[in-house]
């Protein structure tokens, strides 16, 4: 079945959560090694 149009949103935005913390944890892993 389609995904209704929250679903989606709901999706995109677990999506880019996840992109911003490992985004997050590898400028703190970077920023150690400095």
């Amino acid at each position: 079945a389609p995904l209704a149009p929250g679903e989606i949103r709901a999706s995109v935005d677990v999506r880019i959560d996840g992109t911003k913390e490992r985004a997050e944890s590898f400028v703190a892993r970077v920023a150690e090694r400095v």
